[in-house]
């Protein structure tokens, strides 16, 4: 075929010879064009298919064709009915024709993609071939809304459900339009351009041919109030949108040192400060000069907090802890995610819906129904599938927890 020709010729480095500046050499290098490995999924003796989707949407630069350079060993991958040896030039336009059929083993194929403009790329890119009694379940990729301001790049989670319990890795299906986006995992990096929403898509793939629909993550950029900060310490950090909502709130600032400003995100909160933070959240009246809180260990509590801490006791939001015939809060401990997850679930009256946990490691029960809760409605995060409940929470958990506490008391 004619574009065959033509892919040949790209893959064999025929290219026009050009004189480059010297100021090329202070040029920006841009990052050469890749493809991702995939897998495909068949019955024991079954067949796979292909489409030039299965190879472009993992690819970076506009692909035109493959090299196949390693072929599978248990099952027999043909292309138009002929059987494929290494060194087969295909066209995206032809790759329709590419089957796999597979053995009783799991297998692989091996090939080199051939970009557009810049010819064979340097590696190798692996298709695995799986065979199971069984073929994979679509996951879903879930939809996801944040809000930026236009100076302050966002850094966010991509999240999916896979029914049969692998992990998945992402893909851009749609860039934004205004934006700029790239992903790395299951995170990704949005710099806005222009204030108002921004819209890209994302697709979901379990690595064992099945693919998700589009999932669209939609971002609301917003113009940063005048005078307002910005974090010094929190550049390409996720939530920094969500420290400085708290700041311009009045409920939890950093530090200023001469003109720069810092949250200290890894740093961490006592249990006196994050359940005043909770109550500020109720918006529940704080009484006067309050002396005693009810709790034993009262002439541990600071001063500054003792109002905060009798009304999170009159709210149901801490009870304390019971140690030798009293109830002690341990005010000036580090609050840790269980705790916060419970007084935070208090607030919001989440209650049991029986949902069940579904942390690899285990949560106390005292604090079992509140993670849940927190994961679920997106107070908090896990720690590579973990819950960490005795695990501090960091400030930066905490300003994305208090913040996203605060859209759901406005019915968000």
């Amino acid at each position: 075929m004619a574009a065959d020709k033509r892919i040949i010729a790209a893959a064999l480095g025929l290219c026009v010879l050009m004189t480059t500046p010297a100021s090329a050499a202070f040029w920006k290098r841009k990052e050469p064009p890749a493809a991702e490995a995939f897998g495909k999924t068949s019955l024991p003796g079954g067949a796979v298919t292909f489409t030039a989707e299965d190879f472009q949407s993992r690819s970076t630069g506009e692909l035109a064709g493959i090299i196949v350079t390693d072929v599978p060993e248990a099952g027999r991958l043909t292309w138009s009915g002929q059987e494929v040896r290494p060194g087969k030039v295909i066209s995206c336009a032809s790759i329709g024709a590419l089957r796999y059929v597979s053995g009783e083993l799991a297998d692989s194929f091996s090939f080199r993609p051939i970009f557009a403009g810049s010819g064979a790329a340097d590696e190798d890119v692996t298709v695995s071939l799986f065979v199971s009694d069984r073929h994979s379940a679509a996951p879903v990729a879930r939809s996801a809304h944040y809000e930026t301001y236009r100076d302050v790049p966002l850094t966010g989670r991509l999240t999916s459900y896979d029914p049969d319990g692998g992990a998945c890795v992402y893909h851009l299906a749609d860039g934004p339009e205004h934006g700029t986006v790239t992903l790395e995992g299951d995170r990704f990096l949005y710099t806005p351009g222009t204030a108002g929403l921004d819209v890209f898509t994302v697709t979901a793939d379990d690595g064992c041919g099945s693919v998700s629909a589009p999932a669209a993550v939609t971002v609301n950029v917003k113009k940063r109030p005048a005078g307002s900060l910005i974090y010094d310490d929190m550049a390409g950090r996720e939530h920094h949108y969500e420290a400085l909502r708290l700041a311009e709130a009045g409920l939890m600032r950093g530090e200023t040192v001469g003109a720069s400003s810092f949250f200290n995100p890894d740093g961490t909160l006592t249990r006196a400060q994050f359940a005043a933070l909770t109550v500020a959240l109720s918006r529940q009246p704080l009484p006067a000069s309050v002396t005693v809180t009810g709790m034993g260990d009262n002439d541990a509590i600071p001063v500054w907090a003792r109002s905060a801490v009798a009304a999170a006791v009159r709210c149901g939001i801490v009870s304390g802890e019971a140690m030798n015939g009293n109830r002690v809060f341990r005010p000036n401990d580090t609050v840790t995610r269980g705790e916060a997850a419970v007084m935070l679930d208090r607030l919001l009256q989440r209650g049991d819906d029986g949902r069940e946990a579904v942390f690899t490691d285990d949560v106390p029960d005292w604090c079992a129904c509140a993670a849940v809760n927190a994961c679920a409605c997106g107070l908090m995060d896990t720690r590579d599938c973990r819950f960490d409940a005795s695990a501090p929470l960091t400030r930066l958990e905490a300003a994305a927890a208090l913040c996203r506490a605060m859209d759901l008391l406005d019915g968000e």
